[in-house]
C-alpha cells in the first residue's frame, strides 16, 4: 500500500509557507519562504516521493491559490497527511498532492502531531474535545489504537518545541523523531537520515 516509502523517501513538514508571524514564533529567517523553495528544488528530484507531515501554507483566502500554484511547480512526487492547518483539500491537490491518512510502514508511524494519548494514530480527533471524548469511551480503544506495531513516530506540529502536556502523555518505551522544518535546516531530510 505504502511501497513508496523507503530510506530514500524525502520527509518535510511545517513549511507554513506564506506565514509572515512565525518569523518570531520560531526565529525563522525573514526570508524562509524563499530558503524553504529553494532547498526543496534542489534537493528533490521529479519523480521522487516526498512526504510533507503538514501545515504546507498558513492562511486563508487568496493567498491559498498562490501558494497552490507556487507549490504545485515544486518537483516530486508528493503526499500529505494533513495538518491542524491543511483545511482546503482541493487546493492541497491541486499543488500536487496526494493526502493520505496518518500510517504506519515497518514500524514507522508516520503523523502530523505526535502520538499522545489525546491523538492516538488511527483517530479521527481533530480537537481536544472530540480526543477527550474517545478516552471517555474506554481505555480499550487507546490501547487498540496505541498497539498498531509502531515504534518509532516521525512527526511535525511541534516545531522546535516541546511536546505540551496538554496534547496527552506520549507513548512509553517508544521514539518520536520531529520533523519540523527548523530542525531541518529548511529542507528536505530522506528518511534514512532523518532517523540516524
Amino acid at each position: 500500500m505504502n511501497d513508496w516509502v523507503t530510506y530514500d523517501t524525502w520527509i518535510i513538514s511545517d513549511t507554513h509557507f506564506g506565514h509572515r508571524n512565525i518569523v518570531e514564533y520560531q526565529d525563522r529567517p525573514e526570508n524562509h519562504d524563499e530558503i524553504m523553495l529553494r532547498r526543496w528544488a534542489a534537493s528533490v528530484g521529479e519523480d521522487e516521493p516526498i512526504l510533507h507531515l503538514g501545515d504546507v501554507w498558513f492562511g486563508k483566502g487568496v493567498h491559498g491559490p498562490e501558494w497552490a500554484h507556487i507549490v504545485g511547480e515544486l518537483p516530486g512526487d508528493k503526499y500529505l497527511v494533513l495538518g491542524n492547518h491543511d483545511r482546503d483539500k482541493r487546493l492541497l491537490r491541486q499543488a500536487g498532492f496526494k493526502i493520505v491518512e496518518p500510517f504506519v510502514h515497518q514500524g514507522i508511524a508516520f503523523t502530523h502531531r505526535p502520538i499522545s494519548s489525546m491523538y492516538p494514530i488511527g483517530s479521527e480527533a481533530k480537537s481536544p474535545s472530540n480526543a477527550a471524548r474517545r478516552l471517555r469511551a474506554g481505555a480499550a480503544g487507546l490501547t487498540d489504537d496505541w498497539s498498531l506495531g509502531w515504534r518509532t513516530n516521525v512527526h511535525g506540529h511541534t516545531h522546535r518545541n516541546v511536546h505540551r502536556a496538554s496534547e496527552g502523555a506520549l507513548a512509553r518505551g517508544r521514539r518520536y523523531v520531529n520533523a519540523s522544518i527548523e530542525l531541518m535546516d529548511y529542507r528536505p531530510v530522506r528518511l534514512g537520515e532523518l532517523l540516524r
